[in-house]
């Protein structure tokens, strides 16, 4: 579940910061439309252009050069002016060439985007009329015509071939053309405002998720059962849980516990007392282990036949000390500690209840003398 949050928080905040970055561009792109909410560039000013300036394919040139315009709910004005207005209409590309056929006129190509005057790619086509054109206005092939400017929607002529023309409403020829373009977004203020909302609220949304604390589990065990060790996972039972009386001192952080053989008899006790004296020295708290239960205590009162044996033994005479035993002997022949156990010591409170375990060190601590004789 927390990889989960994680990932969702990483997807909104990866989605809130661009729309952020979008509300405030477009916030900035508001500022600067004029008193009629729209925004105005003019274009380079064509000099001597002949009959007409014309733009063979106005959305081949806006797909180009400025697709933002050919949006839904975009308008765009076109004004032309040669110190009085202009005829401006658009048409097929086909009857503009039959109503400029044989006469000299500028074709617009290519806009470039910037600030100040928008610089224009245009060519000149040569021709021989000198007559004028007549009353252009008066023809039937245009979609759509205004005096000095004309406005429509770029979007509605999306995908068809349409021609732009600017010529004299008398058909003559021209000196000068100012051209300008408006074009009015009908989207932007509730975009912007929408993006100014969205970003901030996932942004938020992104950080509480990251944040949002990870759900604690807390097992609640009875007496009787086993706990679980926090690091192997396996089953501890609770009597070997420290207590009070008999706490369990851990070893220091990296070490291990040594599981240590307790004797069951004299003999082997003073051999192995002899090997315990030998690592005395390099005794530590990592070689502290549990006994097992099988195991006898050496510190417990010697038993009958062992006093009656040695007083017989001390009567007959020396004896011979038994040959020295490999330490540790084979493991089928003494009885060995269970293996340690992990206690999770750190989270478990002191029990007064529960049995002592005895700690017996297998370094620190010699097995007793052989008992004295009974004469």
């Amino acid at each position: 579940m927390r990889v989960f949050r994680v990932l969702v928080g990483m997807v909104l905040l990866t989605v809130a910061a661009p729309a952020l970055l979008a509300g405030a561009i477009a916030w900035y792109a508001m500022q600067h439309r004029d008193a009629a909410g729209e925004f105005r560039a003019e274009l380079e000013t064509v000099a001597h252009p002949g009959y007409a300036v014309v733009v063979p394919d106005v959305d081949a040139l806006l797909r180009r050069d400025a697709p933002f315009a050919r949006a839904g709910r975009t308008s765009m004005r076109i004004t032309a002016f040669a110190g009085t207005p202009l005829f401006v209409g658009l048409a097929s590309p086909s009857d503009v060439s039959a109503l400029l056929q044989g006469s000299p006129y500028t074709s617009l190509d290519g806009v470039s985007l910037g600030r100040g005057p928008l610089d224009v790619s245009s060519r000149v086509l040569s021709g021989t009329r000198t007559a004028p054109l007549g009353r252009v206005e008066e023809q039937p092939m245009w979609l759509r015509s205004g005096l000095g400017s004309v406005s429509y929607e770029p979007s509605e002529w999306r995908g068809r071939t349409v021609a732009l023309v600017v010529t004299a409403p008398v058909g003559t020829s021209l000196d000068d053309v100012s051209l300008g373009a408006s074009v009015r977004f009908g989207w932007l203020d509730s975009t912007t405002w929408g993006l100014l909302i969205l970003g901030p609220v996932l942004l938020l949304l992104g950080f509480v998720t990251l944040a949002w604390p990870a759900r604690q589990v807390v097992y609640v065990l009875a007496p009787g059962d086993p706990g679980i060790s926090l690091r192997s996972g396996e089953p501890v039972s609770w009597t070997d849980a420290p207590t009070r009386e008999n706490p369990v001192i851990l070893p220091r952080p990296g070490s291990v516990y040594a599981s240590a053989a307790v004797p069951s008899s004299p003999s082997s006790a003073s051999s192995a007392s002899s090997a315990s004296s030998a690592s005395s020295a390099s005794s530590a708290p990592e070689d502290w282990a549990r006994p097992s239960s099988a195991s006898s205590s050496p510190s417990g009162p010697p038993d009958s036949s062992d006093l009656s044996g040695s007083s017989a033994a001390s009567a007959a005479g020396p004896v011979a000390e038994p040959p020295s035993v490999e330490w540790p002997p084979p493991s089928a022949d003494l009885p060995r500690t269970a293996p340690p156990v992990d206690v999770p010591t750190q989270e478990m409170r002191v029990l007064d209840d529960l049995p002592a375990v005895p700690l017996v060190l297998s370094g620190g601590r010699s097995a007793p003398a052989d008992p004295e004789p009974v004469g």
